[in-house]
């Protein structure tokens, strides 16, 4: 069901994953978040699956939601849009990656998506993210980066790609603010929808966040329609993170009493929230490991996770707590 997400993961530096599903069982997503150790999951599922995700939170899988992909498309044979005259588009090449990464630092600097909602990621990686997705289409055989150029540097920037079947994707676009309002943008969209026309693609695609109104008014005009909206969901077990801590051996005793006494000795902090989940039957406690880590989050708290696991180091409960950083 996860398939792994090695650059994401390598970004964040997360065991990361990522779903895309039009329905999912809860149970099974569960245990295959536990047996592979998963840090971080990217769920997608069709929006109105509101129910199914919910059935995460009593798992210990605590979904978050952040944010909803709007798809638009459009058929090319239906397209009868030209290439804009008197807008000079060049395909990038190596020396203008400089130009590039400035470009895409300055206009997706605020820009908001799932990773910046997370409250459990760097919103600077994720910018990073940006600059390195720009950069891929350089100089790849099915990729495109055309980049409107200015005195001062790179004005506007075009990232899009096409595969085997004969489907366009627009990626990425961007225009610097001191160049906004000069209908570059349209003019972007615009070109991309003539070159994959006269290049033999049939269906030309383009997706951004729910609230990213003005782009989608534009679609519109253009003659794309709505293809799907996909509901977002970060779920964060960090259990490959909290694995790789020393563990220390359970005496013993309750394995869950003695979890619960092993988290609050880790943190001994008021918890804003603390949820306890279980995953399997507790009956090695005497061969038992404990184990904790300590998570940065936005708005000055920590998330801590306290582990339990068997002498195989599978996973047999795990304590979520939110504590104030500013007094660990």
């Amino acid at each position: 069901m996860i398939s792994e997400s090695v650059i994401e993961g390598r970004r964040f530096g997360l065991k990361a994953g990522r779903v895309e599903a039009d329905d999912i069982d809860a149970a099974a997503l569960q245990a295959e978040v536990l047996a592979g150790g998963w840090d971080w999951i990217v769920l997608r599922l069709p929006c109105g699956r509101e129910r199914c995700i919910e059935a995460l939170r009593p798992l210990g899988l605590e979904p978050q939601q952040t944010d909803t992909l709007m798809t638009w498309s459009i058929a090319l044979a239906e397209c009868a849009v030209k290439m804009p005259t008197g807008l000079q588009l060049d395909i990038a090449g190596p020396d203008d990656a400089p130009a590039i990464q400035a470009l895409v630092q300055q206009v997706f600097q605020r820009y908001p998506n799932h990773y910046t909602a997370n409250p459990l990621l760097d919103p600077r990686l994720a910018l990073e993210g940006y600059v390195e997705w720009a950069l891929s289409h350089i100089g790849h055989p099915q990729r495109l980066c055309w980049v409107v150029r200015a005195e001062e540097g790179i004005a506007a920037l075009s990232c899009s790609q096409h595969d085997d079947g004969g489907t366009a994707i627009g990626v990425l676009h961007g225009v610097h603010p001191a160049h906004a309002g000069r209908g570059l943008y349209r003019g972007l969209i615009e070109a991309s929808l003539a070159h994959y026309r006269d290049a033999g693609c049939t269906r030309f695609r383009i997706a951004t966040q729910a609230g990213n109104h003005t782009v989608q008014n534009l679609w519109a005009r253009l003659g794309l329609r709505i293809e799907s909206s996909r509901s977002t969901v970060h779920l964060m077990p960090l259990l490959g993170r909290v694995l790789a801590q020393p563990g220390q051996p359970l005496g013993q005793g309750d394995a869950l009493q003695a979890l619960l006494d092993f988290d609050t000795a880790f943190a001994p902090l008021p918890a804003l929230r603390r949820s306890l989940y279980r995953a399997n039957a507790l009956g090695l406690a005497d061969a038992a490991r404990v184990r904790a880590l300590h998570w940065p989050c936005l708005q000055g708290r920590l998330r801590q996770l306290s582990l339990l696991t068997d002498a195989a180091d599978r996973p047999l409960a795990w304590l979520h707590s939110d504590l104030l950083a500013a007094s660990a």
